[in-house]
């Protein structure tokens, strides 16, 4: 997941700061993670870094306001140790 970047400071808009944000995410599972990430920015694809390991999330960039809820859900055929409950800010 990807969203574009801001085009508009947050300040120009009088929109306050987030209190969540989190920017150029990547989460690799394998032996060689940060092999898999170096060479996932310098564009590789994920077939191409798939050797390093499996790319779960690759550069993923995300703000949460004040009142927002946000959620992050995988396929539902992902595994996970258990189910992922909102976060309400």
């Amino acid at each position: 997941m990807t969203l574009a970047p801001e085009t508009t400071p947050r300040e120009a808009t009088g929109e306050t700061a987030p209190l969540l944000e989190a920017r150029n995410l990547f989460k690799v599972f394998g032996r060689a993670p940060k092999d898999a990430v170096q060479r996932l920015r310098r564009g590789q694809t994920r077939a191409e870094a798939a050797d390093a390991g499996t790319a779960a999330v690759i550069d993923a960039s995300f703000s949460v306001q004040r009142g927002e809820i946000f959620v992050i859900m995988g396929p539902s055929a992902s595994p996970a140790p258990s189910p992922r409950a909102p976060t309400s800010c």
